[in-house]
């Protein structure tokens, strides 16, 4: 491979005094070599750099409502991601951001650190850690559209949280900006998870792929509190269950019963309704087979409407081998239904989902 400056050196016209202009030329290709191998921190190492991407096709006989009640015939950039990871010191960051439009759009900018023996410390931006679901990369998720109980519950936003893990117990408390911003009002989660059975049954990836043979069973509770938002307060459950090849979760949010009525701010995101005093809930059902290369997935989530809003979602996903979920295509069928006729529709969708590392 040539250098930079050697290349340079292809540019630069024969001189008279060959041996003085070479051997400077020479000194300079040195410095400019030790330079490109020098360590990009002080004190740490070179940040790792991944990107994923989600591409898929989507078809629909009739006006879809979550796409702009359009028919679908095209292929969409579901996902694209750009990922720096790295350490300094005791110190673990995290930068990512969205390139789907062409720019990098910040999307996580945190940094970890281990302060005490069973003490986790996390500041800068993260999702809002309420539940598993929206906290888990959406990159994992089959039906690649985050379930309403999540999504609705895991924007990002300024703060710093606090977790520690002692015996069958996880437990989080997280202050970020509140919908005001860096104004004087705060968004508060606590979380506080039971592994009563296994290590975790809410690991990196949604079905069984990766959860070994020991059976998994895991349960959790959690609050938020909004200041920013009238009566901006509500509670979740969620719980989760690995046997083998079989996979069970299952997931709901309580909101107030007078929830954003005085400051109408927080509507529902994808149907653009109210949330007070809605329970909405997902429940997704999987089952690993064909020597973990395969995975049949159905999920059923419920808005809690006005309309009785239903979303239901069947996917049969092939794990590439040796990559796994990480290489991995998918055949997957969405089914809207409502009192609302605006509300209904159906597509197919055809993805390709791959992660660099």
């Amino acid at each position: 491979m040539i250098s930079a400056a050697s290349a340079l050196l292809l540019l630069v016209p024969a001189t008279s005094n060959g041996g003085d202009d070479s051997a400077e030329w020479l000194e300079l290709d040195r410095e400019i070599a030790s330079i490109a191998v020098a360590p990009t921190l002080a004190d740490g190492d070179a940040p790792a750099i991944s990107f994923d991407a989600i591409l898929s096709y989507q078809a629909s006989n009739d006006d879809f409502f979550m796409v702009g009640s359009e028919s679908l015939s095209g292929v969409e950039l579901r996902r694209v991601r750009g990922t720096w990871k790295g350490e300094v010191g005791e110190y673990r960051y995290k930068i990512s951001g969205d390139l789907e439009s062409g720019v990098m759009v910040l999307k996580d900018a945190y940094v970890d650190w281990d302060c005490a023996a069973l003490l986790a410390l996390r500041i800068g931006q993260y999702k809002s850690p309420l539940l598993w679901s929206g906290t888990v990369s959406s990159f994992a998720d089959p039906f690649h559209d985050v379930q309403v109980t999540g999504s609705e519950n895991n924007g990002r936003t300024p703060g710093l949280m606090l977790s520690s893990t002692i015996g069958d117990f996880d437990a989080l408390l997280s202050i970020q900006n509140g919908f005001d911003g860096i104004a004087d009002e705060n968004r508060v989660v606590g979380r506080l998870q039971w592994n009563m059975l296994g290590e975790n049954a809410f690991g990196k990836w949604h079905g069984a792929y990766g959860y070994g043979d020991q059976t998994q069973l895991s349960a959790a509770v959690g609050f938020f509190d909004d200041g920013a938002i009238d009566n901006g307060s509500g509670i979740a459950a969620e719980a989760g269950l690995v046997i083998g090849s079989f996979s069970a979760r299952a997931d709901a949010v309580q909101y107030d019963e007078e929830y954003d009525l005085g400051t109408v701010v927080d509507l529902d995101n994808t149907l653009g309704t109210s949330k007070a005093d809605s329970t909405p809930s997902a429940v997704t059902l999987g089952y690993l087979f064909g020597e973990d290369e395969w995975e049949f997935l159905v999920r059923q989530e419920s808005f809690d409407d006005a309309s009785k809003t239903v979303r239901t979602s069947f996917g049969l996903v092939h794990y590439t081998e040796g990559f796994g979920p990480k290489l991995r295509w998918a055949i997957l069928w969405q089914d809207l239904s409502s009192d609302s006729n605006v509300l209904e529709g159906n597509r197919l969708e055809v993805s390709l989902a791959l992660a660099g590392s």
